[in-house]
């Protein structure tokens, strides 16, 4: 076995092998020999200073374990900036601190997951036709840069990339201050393409995708079926998720099942319509609604 290789301790103060030399390379005098020639002083810096950034962002692991407390305080965040967004007080969003992740305490480090909360309920800030999902429209210029899997949509681990890649301009923390948003988003006009390299390798170095399958709240598919409507499908879904069934839960997810399939009409609803249940496990090989149980008046189909 040729490792670890067997030799002398290092000296006390070495550099190596307990640090990582990160260096361009180039002629300061030429674009075509190096990145040292082909930017400006000062956008070489801040391009190598995320570099090194990204390094430190490899101590955030595929280990770390969703912990429901993490994820209610950046629900919270995140929920703040929405209606802040909502609001139309930009200027309090671009002139404060938001922090985006927090530590975990059992881990001693940051929580990706939890983040993926604050990612999730922020991105509701930005989705004006209300259907669930924020396209690269809506998103606005950052848009087609943020769409790493070019599905035409943001999602909450993308969105997430973007806040580490605007927190790994400085001092990376967890929270991007005001200075850290306006550099990136400089980084962003100047060169979308680096940009988007590094979001790229932020999302699929931190797996975020799988993360986001985990964790996030699914979106499923029902088929309706005759007898069914709109206030047992919801019923018969909080009831096998194991939650509370009562009358405010089962309105609050009607109109929520109305609002992402964009039904104008909750009350009229047609067999083998195909429908989209947030938050909910998939049920169209589980049991159906029965609508003899649900003694709400509903028009049924």
């Amino acid at each position: 076995n040729l490792w670890p290789v067997k030799t002398v301790y290092p000296n006390a103060g070495a550099l190596l092998p307990f640090n990582r030399i990160i260096a361009y390379y180039g002629n300061l005098y030429s674009k075509k020999m190096g990145v040292l020639g082909e930017y400006p002083e000062d956008e070489m810096l801040q391009k190598l200073n995320i570099d090194v950034k990204d390094i430190a962002l490899n101590y955030i692991n595929g280990t770390i374990v969703y912990t429901p407390d993490l994820a209610s305080l950046e629900i919270n965040a995140g929920k703040k900036v929405a209606d802040l967004f909502s609001q139309g007080k930009y200027d309090e969003i671009a002139n404060s601190n938001i922090k985006y992740l927090y530590d975990d305490k059992k881990l001693g480090q940051l929580s990706l997951d939890s983040g993926l909360a604050y990612s999730n309920e922020s991105l509701k800030s930005l989705d004006a036709n209300k259907d669930g999902q924020v396209s690269t429209e809506e998103a606005g210029q950052q848009g087609k840069t943020l769409d790493l899997n070019q599905d035409g949509k943001i999602s909450a681990g993308e969105n997430l990339a973007w806040a580490m890649f605007q927190d790994s301009n400085k001092d990376f923390d967890g929270t991007v201050t005001p200075d850290e948003l306006k550099s990136a988003q400089k980084v962003m006009q100047s060169d979308p393409e680096f940009t988007k390299s590094r979001l790229t390798k932020l999302y699929e170095g931190h797996k975020m995708a799988e993360r986001e399958e985990k964790l996030m709240p699914t979106k499923n598919e029902y088929t309706v079926k005759n007898g069914d409507c709109l206030w047992n499908i919801a019923e018969s879904t909080l009831t096998n998720a194991g939650k509370p069934a009562d009358d405010k839960a089962i309105i609050d997810l009607v109109s929520e099942i109305a609002r992402t399939n964009k039904i104008q009409d909750p009350n009229l609803i047609y067999p083998d319509q195909k429908l989209v249940i947030p938050g909910s496990e998939a049920q169209n090989n589980q049991e159906k609604p029965i609508n003899e149980q649900n003694e709400k008046p509903t028009i049924l189909v």
